[in-house]
């Protein structure tokens, strides 16, 4: 199993699912990341389609497809 990252923008929202987690905060539109643990690319892609629809190969990222940027307080993961 790997991590995956769904990259949107949009109003957030409330479920519950074992397969998804996606961040919690107030409602609002910004840019969100939601995760899940999936083997393949195509499998993550396909959990995530659940809930969102506009989910494609390129707003979907694994790790190793993302950059790490260290910080003094916070890291980030992003896609460029």
């Amino acid at each position: 199993m790997e991590l995956f990252f769904y990259k949107h923008r949009g109003k957030r929202f409330d479920f519950k699912d074992d397969d998804i987690y996606y961040p919690s905060l107030l409602p609002g539109e910004s840019d969100d990341v939601s995760v899940c643990k999936a083997s393949s690319k195509d499998e993550a892609i396909i959990k995530f389609q659940k809930y969102f629809g506009d989910v494609n190969e390129t707003n979907v990222f694994s790790i190793s497809e993302l950059y790490f940027i260290p910080g003094e307080d916070v890291c980030l993961l992003t896609p460029y």
